[in-house]
Formats: structure tokens, sequence, C-alpha cells
């Protein structure tokens, strides 16, 4: 993907983001409920950021982009605390887990807006947003050299940590798989990264009534996130819409907005697997392929459902390389379909033929992947 069209778009899914939390509510809070588990918080550690590191970094991402943020009048304007905090959710088989996230807070912090930003597709580690941090332990207000950083490095939180400085209360979930929990992530899957993500919102709100930190949100919040990030907006929005009821605790939302989702799996995105042989991102189809397996044991093993060629490709995703390197690996695979077995590439051509004529699965597929793609489909839904 392109770096500079990736900062693009985030840069102006974030000027949205600035709008709409100027604006009322969609809907009014209700009464909260207490949970055993899901949102309690179990340890917190914290990071600062002063003004002045912060002036720096938007200097350099304010000139990647011709000045377009200090020309809409944007600037540092406040510190940030960033709350890395480790609270309880549950997995995609419902067992209670411990989960991590990053909650960045502005010195100005009473009684703020929670931006809930989702990250985007990623199989590195280190790119778990609690991950990225600058270390200011030996920095003397002058000597810059001396902070650790590796903030800048991460385009989704060096500008999530911008919007911070301006008056915002930045959410960002880890996601299962990353930061305090382990194993494979399950990508584009729906209900777990919903759960998750409304879990970390109940986690932020219990920890700004908590005494252990001064500053106080207002309980309304915005959902967003770019790519992935988008898809998991819609999903969580989509868990929180039809299954009101398990979240009367956390229903002042303000807004949604999706930055360029993968939001019809079904018809859309497995066209592409399935139909174009330029398609660049094939890691996509692979990463799909092992989360559906480990969510929904669809085979004995991670390497069953790839071809002769592509045993391998079980052994990228050990949270060490990036997709880009992925994809480089896979590159030869187009259309990605190609990378799997004979047997799966006639099911999955022939579930897809069936599902398209009518969005009707007239006949159950052998694995039921078909199936799990369809049921993580996240734009049907009445977004009320």
């Amino acid at each position: 993907m392109n770096p500079l069209r990736c900062l693009w778009a985030l840069i102006l899914l974030l000027f949205t983001v600035v709008f709409i939390s100027s604006c009322g509510n969609l809907t009014e809070s209700e009464d909260s409920t207490t949970l055993t588990d899901q949102g309690s918080l179990i340890s917190m550690t914290t990071d600062f950021y002063p003004v002045s590191f912060l002036e720096g970094a938007f200097a350099q991402v304010d000139a990647s982009v011709g000045n377009a943020l200090s020309g809409a009048g944007m600037s540092p304007k406040y510190a940030v605390n960033q709350y890395n905090i480790i609270y309880y959710s549950l997995d995609e088989s419902g067992n209670t887990i411990e989960l991590s996230a990053k909650l960045l807070i502005p010195s100005f912090n009473q009684n703020i807006d929670l931006v809930v930003f989702l990250h985007g597709s990623t199989t590195l580690y280190t790119d778990a947003p609690t991950n990225t941090y600058a270390d200011f332990s030996s920095y003397d207000g002058v000597d810059t050299s001396t902070i650790v950083t590796n903030i800048s490095d991460n385009t989704e939180s060096i500008l999530c940590t911008l919007l911070a400085s301006e008056g915002k209360a930045i959410l960002m979930p880890d996601y299962l798989g990353f930061g305090a929990s382990e194993g494979l992530h399950p990508y584009i899957q729906a209900g777990t990264v919903a759960v998750n993500s409304l879990d970390a919102i109940r986690a932020s709100l219990n920890l700004a009534d908590s005494s252990a930190v001064s500053f106080t949100l207002s309980e309304d919040y915005i959902l967003t996130g770019y790519s992935q990030g988008g898809y998991s907006t819609m999903a969580t929005h989509k868990e929180l819409i039809n299954n009101s009821s398990e979240y009367t605790d956390i229903t002042s939302i303000k807004g949604v907005i999706p930055g360029s989702p993968p939001c019809n799996l079904s018809i859309v995105m497995a066209n592409e697997m399935i139909n174009n042989s330029s398609y660049i991102f094939p890691a996509f189809a692979a990463y799909a392929m092992m989360s559906y397996n480990d969510t929904y044991n669809l085979y004995n093993d991670y390497y069953e459902p790839f071809g002769d060629a592509y045993q391998e490709i079980p052994d990228y995703f050990d949270g060490t390389n990036s997709l880009s390197a992925i994809n480089e690996l896979l590159s030869a695979a187009n259309p990605p379909i190609s990378m799997f077995s004979d047997a799966f590439q006639t099911e999955i051509t022939l579930a897809f033929a069936d599902y398209y004529a009518d969005s009707v699965l007239d006949t159950a597929t052998d694995t039921g992947f078909y199936e799990a793609i369809i049921e993580n489909d996240v734009y049907n839904y009445d977004p009320g």
C-alpha cells in the first residue's frame, strides 16, 4: 500500500473525527450496568509526551503532506499522557482473556469525548498500539537525541497522538493476538473484534471513574478506523445495534466513521480473491484463511488448505513479518486463490457462483469456509 496515500486517507479520516465530535449525540446515554469481568481493569502503565516533542512530530508529518495540517488550523495544544491498560474481555470461543489498549489523554483532561480508533491490518507484534512509545526518562528538555522512540514509525499511532494533543481522548485497542494477548489474531472475524473493542470502551470508562487518574470522560464516543480498522468499526457498530441489550452501559455513541472498510466479504472481497489476477495483496487471503481455520476449526492444521508450493505460508504469520513482506513472498499467487489446494479452489469457486446468483448458498461447503465469510459480512445491518 502506498504510505503517502494511506497517510492522506488517515488525515482525512481524522479531520472528519474532529468535525463529528463537535456535533450532537446520535443516541442518548442510558443507565449503566455492572459486568463481572468484561471491561474490568487489571493493570496500567503510563507514558508522557510533552508539547515540545509533539510540535516536532507535528512538523514532520505536516511537511510530508504539504502543510495540510497547519493549513487546516491544527497544531499541538496540549501535552499527552499515554495509558497502556490491560482489561478483561472474551476470545472467539467466549473464554475470559486479558487484552490491552492504548488510551491517549490530553492535559486538558476533564469531561472529554472519546474517539475509538481501530487500527488497520498488521501482522507485526511491534505494531500493536501499546508497543509504540517514546521514552523521555533521559530527556533534558534540550537534546532530543536522548529520546528513545518508535511512535513516529507508526502512522496511526503518531496521528492519533497528535489528535489527542488537539484535545480529544483517543482509545486504540491492540486487538486479540497483539499486545498483552497471544496467538493468531482473528483477522476480519467480526464478533470477536466487536466484543473486544466494546470492552475496551468499558475499561476506559472504568479507569476514568477510578481514583488512579485525574481525567474524566464524558461517556460520549466515536467509532472510527481505516482499512481493517474500518471493517472493525462496522463490526463493532453492528454488534452494538444487533445486541443492544448487552451494552446498555455504553450507548452514548456520537458517530461511526469507517474508512475504506472491506465490509462485503462474501461478494466483493471473494471476487477479488478468486478472479483478480493482478491483486497486489494476496497475504489478506492467507490471513483470512488462517484466522477462520483457527476460529471455526475448518482443517486439522494451518497447512492443510494450502497448495504444495505454498506450505510455508503459516510460518510467515509468526508476528515478525510485515504484511508487505508476506505479500512479496506471495507475489506469484495471482489470483490469490491459487495459493490454496485444488480441492479448496473448486469448493470456493462453486460456492461463490452459487451465492453470487441470489445471495443464498444453496449447497453447504465441505469445509464451511464460505459460510464463515458470509457470517462475517458487516455491511448488512440497519445502522439506525
